[in-house]
């Protein structure tokens, strides 16, 4: 698609009351001095096709003032274009006319707002289709960037870098994937359906988890040690041996306290107090480990809270000190913005002295022509105004990367603010004495006494006790052999309460056990990570490499640098246009507008669309960049009103 202007017809738009400029589809420059209107025929053209002025602003004072700065009712803005699109002729109008309305009771009329009407070869068309029309031809976006040298370089380096990557003729991805040696990555890449961006941020998600799982894992076995306390297997071990021993004796007593006479009859009452004691000493049993279980899961809950909050103090000062840091940081910034629009502002506002001009000629010492010294004074005044402009330029874009530099200080300081707010709440400390209250809850023996089964069998079998001692009277050894029994079922008692802990125990040994493998098993994860994000960064390495070469090919002059390569040998992504090696936005003026040119011209080969380029501030290039599309060059010179120069020759000396 190619487009070029042929002649606009401007009325009542800004400065200008009524222009007809005439372009004849060629390269031309229009001349003039300064406010005499050359930047206003770009913003009438551009209001034209999309409703904006050239800095993209749709709500640009279209309408032009009075002498005391108030819109001039009454006035029909419009412009109107005759075009060449493709070979064909096109002619395109916009029109805003006010309304004003009378309402019931009032003497005058009312301004409501403005309305805007569209024509199309002279046909008068809605404004959707007015807009479908114009980016059939070309999107807007797409527009600005080929009409303005100095529009590409100013959009963000992030979306600036995502469309030169679109024009890489070479799909770099496919050429390195086809390597055997980034093989993996390409079946990475086609497992998680990401890019290799993704993929390294999901490898690097990944380190940092396996990094802060292998961290935490010698905090948990400290604590299930700390729980451990002085217990080991051997001492369950010895007591179950010890019951057996004794257990073997009790039985030896309980045969011979009972009656050779009386055998049969105290052979049931003796199995009856037996088998009750075993169902005392079972109830027993049970409830005490039922005590340990439950003392065991409040120990566990306390120490995972204790983990986690010192975990959460751990973090919790970085990030502080991140935050406090960008605070500083977007202070300095607003400061230094502070003061650059105070510099702008003293730039803006200077004034050139009366220049000191030689009235007389150094080698007759006669009075120069009075022409002569003007031209000497329009010509420092010319001076004057450009060295202002060009410190006004050079403020603007310090002010431009200040803003960057602030926006990324806001972006750090969202970041650091939602880490301090997310630990914050887990450095609280509250639950740790609830919860130590709740494991001292479950020290020491339940109380027996509140289980019902367990007082209804000791009563059985305190019944059964009087029954068999009333059924023997008092004989010394007999009492004796029945101390000892009542001495053995105190230690079985005791020993049966180690017996119980040992479950504990083997819970504990294991989950240490537990905690070691996954351990090792991290360690392997950690080191194919850590392989795999080694050979992410090689790839992308090359393919920065790659993709640099690629895309410079394009351009003759202009080179991009799409990476930098960090201290610790990562990658960071960027977007800087070089001209001889001097990043554009350090370069001059002249070499800032034809590395512009040289820009437009591989975007327009690109999206198959050539449109006007116009060149503001061109006085300040001796030779214009040569380019497909058609070149409208705004020049300072002295003309006013405005001087239009057709011809690409001729422009260039215009």
């Amino acid at each position: 698609m190619k487009l070029s202007i042929d002649r606009l017809v401007i009325r009542h738009f800004k400065g200008i009351e009524h222009s007809e400029v005439d372009f004849g589809c060629e390269d031309a420059a229009i001349c003039g001095d300064n406010a005499t209107g050359k930047t206003s025929v770009f913003d009438a053209f551009l209001w034209l096709l999309f409703g904006k002025d050239s800095t993209g602003r749709s709500d640009f004072g279209v309408k032009p003032y009075d002498e005391s700065g108030t819109e001039i009712h009454n006035l029909e803005t419009s412009v109107e274009g005759a075009f060449l699109l493709d070979g064909r002729t096109l002619t395109l109008r916009h029109m805003m006319s006010e309304d004003w309305v009378k309402q019931r009771g009032q003497a005058e009329r009312v301004f409501k707002g403005n309305s805007h009407t569209y024509w199309i070869n002279d046909v008068a068309t809605s404004a959707s289709d007015y807009k479908r029309h114009i980016e059939s031809i070309a999107e807007m976006e797409v527009f600005r960037l080929i009409t303005n040298p100095l529009e590409f370089n100013t959009i963000h380096w992030e979306k600036r870098r995502q469309i030169l990557l679109k024009l890489s003729p070479v799909d770099i991805d496919s050429v390195l994937l086809a390597n055997p040696k980034y093989s993996f990555i390409g079946i990475e890449m086609e497992k998680k359906q990401t890019n290799i961006d993704g993929l390294k941020k999901s490898y690097k998600e990944q380190k940092r988890r396996v990094d802060d799982e292998l961290t935490a894992i010698p905090i948990k076995v400290s604590e299930v040690k700390r729980m451990l306390g002085d217990m080991d297997g051997s001492s369950a071990e010895k007591a179950v041996q010890e019951c057996e021993t004794l257990e073997s004796e009790l039985e030896t007593i309980e045969g011979m306290l009972i009656d050779e006479s009386a055998a049969e009859r105290l052979k049931k009452l003796t199995s009856e107090i037996a088998q009750t004691e075993s169902v005392v000493r079972t109830l027993k049993n049970q409830m005490f480990k039922e005590r340990l279980n439950a003392r065991q899961s409040v120990q566990l809950e306390l120490s995972k809270t204790q983990t986690t909050i010192n975990a959460a103090k751990g973090s919790l000062p970085s990030a502080q000190t991140r935050l406090n840091n960008c605070t500083d940081q977007i202070a300095r910034y607003e400061k230094q913005l502070a003061d650059l629009r105070n510099e702008w502002y003293e730039c803006d506002k200077r004034q050139m002295a009366e220049p000191e001009v030689d009235t007389l000629c150094p080698t007759c010492n006669q009075s120069l022509p009075t022409e002569m010294i003007e031209a000497a004074k329009v010509k420092a005044a010319e001076l004057f105004a450009k060295q202002k402009e060009r410190e006004l330029s050079e403020i603007g874009a310090r002010g431009v990367r200040l803003k960057r530099q602030k926006e990324d200080a806001v972006k750090a300081y969202s970041d650091a603010q939602a880490e301090v707010e997310r630990l914050e709440p887990l450095t609280d400390e509250s639950m740790i004495p609830l919860l130590t209250g709740k494991v001292a809850k479950y020290d020491g023996e339940p109380d027996y006494s509140s289980n019902s089964e367990v007082v209804a069998a000791e009563k059985v079998l305190t019944a059964l006790m009087d029954r068999l001692n009333a059924s023997q009277g008092i004989d010394p050894e007999r009492e004796a052999l029945k101390a000892r029994r009542e001495g053995i079922n105190t230690k079985l008692d005791e020993l049966n309460i180690i017996i119980a802990r040992k479950d504990q125990y083997d819970l504990c040994v294991k989950r240490i056990e537990e905690l070691e493998e996954r351990q090792q098993e991290l360690g392997i994860q950690l080191a194919d990570i850590e392989r795999a994000i080694i050979l992410i960064e090689q790839f992308i390495t090359e393919r920065c490499r790659a993709l640099e070469e690629s895309i410079n090919t394009l351009f003759p002059t202009v080179r991009w640098k799409l990476f930098e390569v960090q201290i610790n040998t990562g990658i960071k992504d960027t977007c800087i246009c070089l001209i001889d090696g001097v990043p554009f936005s350090d370069a001059n003026n002249a070499a800032k507008i034809n590395a512009g040119l040289e820009i437009i011209d591989v975007l327009s080969r690109f999206y198959d669309a050539s449109v006007p380029v116009f060149v503001d501030n061109a006085e300040a290039v001796n030779q214009l960049a040569n380019i497909e599309s058609q070149r409208v060059a705004l020049t300072v010179t002295t003309d006013n009103p405005l001087r239009i120069v057709r011809g690409s020759e001729k422009m260039e000396v215009a």
